[in-house]
């Protein structure tokens, strides 16, 4: 899937999937606190979004501009209701390597949007400078652990009680797929 797009869910309800333009940066913001209410899945809760208008504005200029970066959002009418972030180093070292987080609103969940951001981000990696994709999700996620695994993430680690929620900790999996192929030196 190529960008921008539109899917169409079930209900006939259009999702507009594009890269994210500095304009969006409020609107994401708000998305992002409002998703930190309905998922506890996420690595921030209620209040802990903290990230400022502007920090948003210049993550993504920065993605727009870097080769191993990019940000997408997914919009009903002018509501943002998804979004796809992959961060990456600009150092030479760790250029090749890409991490990325997607978050949907608890209404849209279910309905073929973070596979769909999923298509479109293993189709952009293909073609980008990264060689590698990770990604840290909860332990007890079964749903989004079925879906990395059915395209192609692999475990990598167990990351002992690297979240807590208030009242219990949670392991997180670290997941990665190989874009290109990487042999080390030797």
């Amino acid at each position: 899937m190529t960008l921008p797009a539109t899917l169409t869910l079930h209900t006939g309800v259009a999702v507009a999937l594009r890269e994210a333009e500095a304009r969006d940066a409020v609107r994401l913001t708000r998305h992002f606190g409002v998703c930190a209410g309905e998922s506890d899945y996420l690595s921030f809760g209620v209040g802990e979004y903290d990230r400022s208008v502007e920090a948003e504005r210049t993550r993504i200029e920065e993605s727009s501009r870097e080769s191993n970066r990019l940000y997408v959002v997914g919009c009903v009418n002018d509501e943002m209701v998804a979004s796809l972030v992959v961060s990456a180093s600009s150092r030479p070292r760790r250029r090749h390597l890409g991490e990325f987080g997607i978050v949907v609103q608890s209404d849209y969940w279910g309905r073929g949007i973070g596979r769909a951001l999923m298509n479109i981000l293993l189709d952009w990696a293909t073609d980008s400078t990264l060689t590698k994709l990770t990604l840290k999700v909860r332990a007890d996620n079964a749903r989004a652990i079925r879906l990395y695994e059915r395209l192609g993430f692999e475990h990598e680690a167990t990351l002992r009680a690297e979240l807590f929620d208030g009242t219990r900790y949670h392991d997180v999996l670290y997941m990665s797929i190989m874009m290109k192929t990487a042999t080390p030196n030797e």
